[in-house]
């Protein structure tokens, strides 16, 4: 879009601002100079369009002069234009409306990312107790197992020393029969 222009019948005027470009078009037979920041084929253009907008007025309505023709062009143009605008400012709110859902959606993704990384380190924190209670279990197994094995050694031992206490008695008996026999063999004598 042209951002600043001047149209004049041969007159030049100085524009201080940016690099301008002079640029010259027709309109219904009459030569302007314009002067804008715009490429010359852009204005070239725009002048082409506003000269198709006043030559199909015209051509609808043969009874009306240029100035009448030129100002229903620009009325035509105006309301184009005004249209344009509108949804253009339509189209900004509907976008504004959703750059801020992605916002709200974007705070949402970030507040579950964050509770995704609480729950990762949740996670960490309980695999180390796991790991750490693996450990003890392995160690209290162990202990277990060692004392297991003393407890079917020392079984053994009383498993043992019952039979050898049972030997004993048997003895026992077996000498107190003898003593008995032998002091029925001395009372008797």
């Amino acid at each position: 879009m042209i951002k600043k222009y001047n149209i004049s019948h041969g007159l030049e005027e100085r524009i201080l601002m940016g690099e301008k470009k002079k640029v010259t078009i027709r309109i219904r037979g009459q030569e302007y100079t314009v002067i804008g920041e715009e490429s010359e084929e852009y204005i070239k253009e725009l002048g082409n369009y506003v000269d198709n907008k006043i030559k199909d007025i015209l051509e609808k309505n043969s009874k009306l002069n240029q100035t009448m023709a030129a100002t229903l062009a620009a009325f035509t143009i105006a309301d184009e234009l005004y249209k344009i605008r509108k949804l253009v400012d339509s189209l900004n709110k509907i976008i504004n409306e959703k750059d801020n859902e992605i916002e709200e959606k974007l705070n949402i993704i970030k507040g579950k990312e964050t509770e995704i990384e609480d729950i990762k380190a949740q996670y960490e924190e309980l695999n180390n107790k796991i790991n750490d209670y693996q450990k003890k279990i392995k160690k209290y197994e162990h202990a277990l197992d060692l004392k297991e094995k003393e407890l079917q050694n020392t079984q053994k031992i009383i498993t043992e020393l019952q039979n050898k206490l049972y030997e004993k008695q048997i003895e026992l008996v077996q000498a107190k029969k003898e003593l008995e026999e032998f002091i029925k063999t001395f009372d008797t004598k």
